[in-house]
């Protein structure tokens, strides 16, 4: 999806190219303080305002899921366009 360049922008990480992991934590600075947000999945959403750049350091657990081509946006099934 194009976004115009004065748009907020979601970003959609996952852990690991098949979702096997799980992020535990992300570190990131605000302000001039770094800030520690406790998470526990295998996705992380991040918005970013018009012209930001962040920087992300993420715990992470590995192994913890199986792996899958399910994202987020799937819910608990993966959608099946052909049959």
């Amino acid at each position: 999806m194009w976004c115009r360049p004065g748009q907020t922008r979601r970003v959609v990480v996952q852990a690991g190219a098949f979702g096997e992991h799980e992020f535990s934590e992300v570190r990131y600075e605000e302000d001039g303080a770094e800030r520690t947000v406790p998470v526990a999945g295998q996705w992380v959403a991040v918005d970013l305002l018009p012209s930001t750049a962040i920087r992300l350091d993420m715990g992470m657990r590995r192994f913890t899921n199986d792996p899958s081509y399910a994202f987020p946006w799937h819910g608990d099934g993966i959608p099946v366009p052909f049959q």
